[in-house]
């Protein structure tokens, strides 16, 4: 085919009557190196490379390159030609070998030389550098970021200058911003945000685009105000709602008043893929294989309701307050993202480790957007190891700790990675200086009673232990300034359609609590009950506040709350705050039984007395349930007993005895028996299959001391169940 011919209607050619008119292209040709870049070139080029991506067939982009070749040879002086080949050089490298990008670096080279000024040339040499940049993990590509001198760090100092020469040409600034955002190292965001203020009284705000930028690069440098703003106006103008609502919502998440859940939840609703997908994204590193699929298989309002439950239960489950964790989750994100990135270097799993980590963030950074801040962070130094560092982590939890251990390990040859902090199954992995940095660590060495051995393999197994909790759970425990030690009484009783009711009695010590500003006492129980499955069923947040003379001299504050639950196992979480003070109880179970069972089934008694505030009357019959969350009772006072029986034959007789004995008294009094006890026993008939009983017994003149109250229920074919209660005497 002869040079400079269309052929196809898909080709163009380098000297055409379309987008980029020959005449146009000779009158470039004669204008001097050394001035300024006309819009006119600059509109030819914008319509040249348009043009170049309509081509996928390397043969046609072949015939234009010789072509162009050509033209460049007789008007080597003309940086037009040069530039135009580079960027179809670039095209070439996208569409078949990648040593056209070195064709294009020399071509914006030697367009560098003839025109310095213009910016078009330091965009193109940006681009075919960023071209040939290798993907971050690579070894290569990490030892030449540690140097500075990787390609992408190359082509961000090129689309810099393309903007100095020009503040407001925004296909530089869009460049710098995304090769910005794909390095792991010598990420300038200074330099970066600096060229986009800049830009901001320049054409370039004419892009909407230039707002989105600009939003993520002020948050990430901390200026929250600056980002929301930013957002504001790329919506306003009609940037992508969807995206543009969840970014607006990740940096309200990161204000004070982390005032996010608005544009979250309506930017959710969306379908737009991009948007989809970046909700997603920020799902992916706390959220299971079942749970993405729910989240991929949404649509709509659909997707919000997914998300809603998704935070919520979280929310339950930590006995945080509702919208808590979400505002915690973005939080996260953002701290690890600055502190905790993927190391630059292709990671290689070696013998101790036992978590594979192909996210976004080193191992730290999993743990900490799964679990948050640690209670404990503790670094190791050892200048002597063979390592770059080590750190130690602990999370308090009112059921029981997580400990991890993190190191950088030098590692053999050039494998080794300052930044690549990984999981360790046990502190033995540490760069330890000897036992004084151990028990340091693990302050029960000093006690242990086994074999040095031994407790090592202990200590190993715990830490496999933690590393899988940690690695696949999530969690956001309550933190306190101050603890406090309350105690409660959990008790299922009463009847409603499906199930019963939940009662949480508690005691709180006064002196354990700080009054607000008012001089008022105020106490908040917080209460969260779920089933087998960890889905919360019932929740409730009472809040009582005491006046400053109604707890002089008072030792104890005392309360009540219930909560309707269905029927079957379940688990539940009680927390009580005041302030900045507050208490967590471990998490624990029961078992609310149906009215209809099979065999007669005894409910477990509750021991309680006639105290204000703590009694409770069923509201569909006439139940009366005292309860004492201290199971302490002076002597000669009276001891409520309440307890539930089911599975009776309505006109059957069944017996009860009742037994109070001490649980001390020596040895002599275990084997023969004696000391100050109460027994009881009655015989009624059943009404119907299920009976609830109140009865009263006096304490009399029992010694002070720990008792054990034992209930034993006799049906009509002599079969016998029992349950047990424990309380404490006093003066």
């Amino acid at each position: 085919m002869p040079a400079g011919s269309s052929g196809s209607g898909n080709r163009i050619s380098w000297l055409s009557n379309r987008p980029v008119a020959g005449a146009l292209l000779l009158a470039l040709g004669t204008a001097g190196a050394a001035a300024a870049q006309t819009p006119a070139q600059r509109a030819g080029l914008d319509a040249w490379r348009d043009s170049l991506q309509t081509i996928s067939d390397t043969t046609d982009l072949l015939g234009l390159e010789r072509t162009g070749i050509a033209i460049a040879r007789q008007d080597r002086d003309n940086p037009i030609h040069h530039l135009r080949l580079g960027f179809l050089a670039i095209r070439l490298g996208e569409t078949g070998g990648t040593s056209h990008f070195e064709d294009a670096a020399g071509e914006f080279e030697w367009a560098a030389e003839l025109a310095p000024s213009w910016p078009y040339v330091w965009l193109g040499l940006g681009l075919a550098e960023r071209a040939k940049a290798r993907p971050p993990g690579n070894l290569l590509y990490g030892v030449m970021a540690w140097l500075g001198r990787d390609r992408r760090t190359v082509a961000a100092g090129s689309f810099a200058q393309a903007v100095a020469a020009d503040p407001g040409f925004f296909p530089a600034l869009e460049a710098l911003h995304e090769t910005s955002s794909e390095q792991t190292l010598n990420q300038r965001l200074e330099i970066t945000l600096g060229a986009f203020r800049r830009a901001a009284g320049t054409v370039a705000t004419d892009e909407v685009r230039y707002f989105l930028y600009r939003g993520r690069l002020e948050r990430q440098v901390g200026s929250v105000d600056s980002a929301v703003a930013a957002f504001g106006e790329y919506l306003r103008r009609g940037g992508d709602r969807g995206v543009g609502l969840l970014e607006l919502a990740r940096t309200r998440f990161l204000t004070a008043a982390g005032a996010g859940a608005g544009p979250y939840y309506e930017g959710a609703a969306i379908d737009d893929s991009a948007s989809v997908a970046e909700y997603r994204q920020d799902l992916e590193p706390i959220a299971d294989s079942v749970e993405l699929a729910s989240f991929d298989a949404a649509r709509g309002m659909g997707r919000v309701a997914f998300l809603r439950t998704f935070w919520t239960a979280r929310d339950d489950a930590d006995l945080r307050a509702r919208g808590a964790r979400l505002v915690e989750h973005y939080r996260r994100l953002a701290y690890a993202r600055q502190h905790f990135p993927a190391p630059p270097f292709l990671r290689r799993m070696g013998f101790g480790d036992y978590y594979h980590n192909d996210s976004r963030f080193d191992d730290r950074g999993v743990i900490y957007v799964r679990h948050g801040e640690p209670s404990l962070r503790k670094h190791i130094v050892n200048p002597t190891a063979d390592a770059y560092g080590a750190e130690i982590w602990r999370y308090d939890r009112p059921d029981a700790p997580l400990v991890f251990y993190f190191v950088a390990d030098a590692g053999p040859g050039i494998n080794g990675d300052p930044s690549d902090y990984r999981l360790k199954a046990s502190p033995f992995a540490l760069p330890l200086r000897g036992d004084e940095d151990l028990q340091a660590i693990v302050p029960e060495v000093v006690t242990a009673n086994v074999a040095r051995s031994r407790f090592q393999q202990e200590l190993f197994i715990r830490g496999k232990h933690d590393i899988a909790v940690g690695t696949t759970t999530d969690s956001y425990q309550l933190d306190f300034s101050t603890p406090i030690e309350g105690r409660a009484q959990v008790a299922a009783a009463g009847a409603r359609p499906g199930g019963s009711y939940l009662h949480v009695a508690w005691a709180v010590p006064r002196k354990d609590l700080e009054a607000d500003s008012s001089g008022a006492v105020p106490l908040t129980v917080r209460v969260v009950v779920f089933d087998s499955t960890g889905s919360p069923v019932a929740r409730i947040d009472s809040t009582r506040a005491w006046a400053g003379p109604d707890t002089a001299g008072v030792e104890n504050l005392l309360g009540r709350v219930s909560l309707p639950v269905p029927a079957g196992p379940l688990t539940y979480r009680v927390a009580i705050l005041n302030g900045t003070r507050g208490g967590v109880f471990p998490t624990d179970s029961i078992r609310v039984a149906e009215d209809r069972v099979a065999s007669l089934t005894l409910g477990k008694p509750i021991l309680g007395a006639r105290l204000p505030g703590l009694r409770w009357v069923s509201p569909t019959r006439p139940d009366t349930v005292f309860f004492n969350p201290l199971q302490t009772f002076p002597r000669r006072s009276d001891l409520e007993i309440y307890y539930e029986l089911r599975g009776l034959v309505p006109g059957a007789a069944y017996s009860t005895e009742l037994r109070i004995k001490s649980d001390g008294g020596g040895l002599f009094r275990k084997i023969f028996g004696g000391g100050k006890h109460i027994e009881l026993g009655f015989t009624e008939t059943a009404a119907t299959p299920v009976a609830r009983a109140n009865r009263t017994v006096r304490l009399g003149d029992l010694d002070d001391g720990d008792y054990t109250l034992t209930l034993a229920v006799t049906g009509p074919e002599g079969q016998t169940v029992m349950r047990e209660g424990h309380f404490r005497v006093h003066r």
